[in-house]
């Protein structure tokens, strides 16, 4: 007998999913991008490594945890995901991170230019575009592999793979650009200081990178697309056969 797969859940549940997941993300991952600690890119992406694995872990199984609009726009692309669904995540992924971060400002520090993202020297802002999108690329392309079905009789923490890929590009990419490599945590640190220099850089480079990603994954590795590459060559080869 085959096993029915899990339904979906509400919409009013996945929005509430990804509002928590959005407040736990900033309120804990900001916690650590405190100027005064002078830790350089170790804290930073070890808070938001290990807040996104918390994330993962508290909410995944209720709705499937993306925290990020690119992702979110990711999976509409690779075909995972419906549009009514995006339309309940993204919304709920801007409101908790406005909600995550006022609450840091309000409970630890008020400080202006708390957790907000800068182009660092020596990168041009195009560089810092182009990093941005090179990065959110490599994180999609993580979540993908980890989602994968092929990948599914593996043994480790779908959490842990997502958490440790990303802990590893803020460690390489926090001291250039801060690594954003999420539209929506940019948000709020510019809202609250009203300063949006160079947010573009922020806003549409992690969305573009993992649009990309979605598109090459689908069409060249899937073996869920009818017409991805992978499904052409293997079909080919039984032809052949």
């Amino acid at each position: 007998m085959e096993e029915e797969k899990p339904k979906e859940a509400p919409y009013a549940v996945s929005f509430l999913s990804e509002v928590l997941g959005t407040i736990i993300l900033m309120y804990i991952g900001c916690m650590g991008c405190v100027d005064s600690f002078q830790l350089g890119p170790t804290l930073p992406a070890f808070t938001f490594g290990l807040a996104i694995l918390a994330c993962i872990q508290i909410t995944d199984h209720i709705s499937p945890t993306h925290i990020n609009p690119g992702v979110s726009i990711a999976f509409l692309i690779a075909g995972k995901m419906h549009w009514k669904r995006l339309l309940v995540y993204i919304p709920a992924q801007y409101i908790g991170c406005l909600i995550g971060y006022g609450l840091l400002r309000l409970t630890v520090t008020n400080a202006t230019g708390l957790c907000h993202l800068k182009v660092k020297e020596p990168l041009s802002v195009f560089q810092a575009f182009g990093t941005e999108i090179i990065c959110s690329f490599t994180l999609m392309i993580i979540v993908f592999g980890a989602t994968d079905p092929r990948n599914a009789s593996r043994s480790d923490s779908f959490a842990l793979r997502v958490a440790l890929g990303i802990t590893g590009i803020i460690f390489a990419a926090e001291p250039y650009t801060g690594a954003g490599l999420n539209a929506a945590r940019s948000f709020p640190s510019a809202i609250f200081d009203m300063n949006f220099k160079d947010h573009w850089v922020y806003e549409l480079g992690p969305p573009i990178g993992q649009c990309l990603a979605a598109v090459l994954y689908r069409f060249t590795f899937s073996i869920e697309e009818k017409y991805s590459l992978h499904t052409f060559l293997t079909t080919k080869r039984g032809a052949d056969q």
